[in-house]
């Protein structure tokens, strides 16, 4: 018996076919052959990756949410990232709020140049103001 592989052969004698009849051989081969495709499919799949980077706060609050849950953290941030795609998530952009920000301040400075009647008005903007830089001190 001839085999050009030398895997093939290991496996052969693994399955404890080598010195018996040739259809017992051939039909190793062809489970060889079979095992050895799924394995090359497995192997050369189209796989992706996808890295972030997050603080170490962040790493252990990921962790702690993920204990909770009974995951692992990477297995937990990936159900996440998939969850979050049928649903869309509100995802606010730092420097877009603080140009709000700034138009919610040149606001309140016209209102109190223009019309010192109107502290009603400016302290709705102030309130806005108020709001808005706590919360982009929340964010990262």
């Amino acid at each position: 018996m001839k085999t050009r592989s030398a895997l093939l052969y290991q496996y052969l004698l693994s399955a404890g076919v080598i010195g018996k009849s040739e259809e017992d051989i051939a039909r190793a081969k062809a489970q060889y052959r079979r095992l050895y495709k799924k394995a090359w499919k497995a192997k050369h799949r189209p796989r992706k990756e996808l890295r972030i980077e997050v603080t170490l706060k962040q790493l252990a609050d990921i962790k702690v949410k993920a204990a909770s849950a009974n995951m692992r953290h990477t297995t937990f941030a990936r159900s996440i990232l998939l969850l979050s795609l049928n649903e869309p998530l509100p995802l606010f952009h730092r420097d877009t709020l603080l140009q709000v920000l700034q138009y919610i301040s040149m606001a309140s400075i016209q209102i109190t140049r223009s019309n010192p009647n109107r502290i009603q008005i400016l302290r709705l903007v102030q309130q806005a103001e108020a709001a808005l830089l706590q919360y982009l001190d929340q964010l990262p």
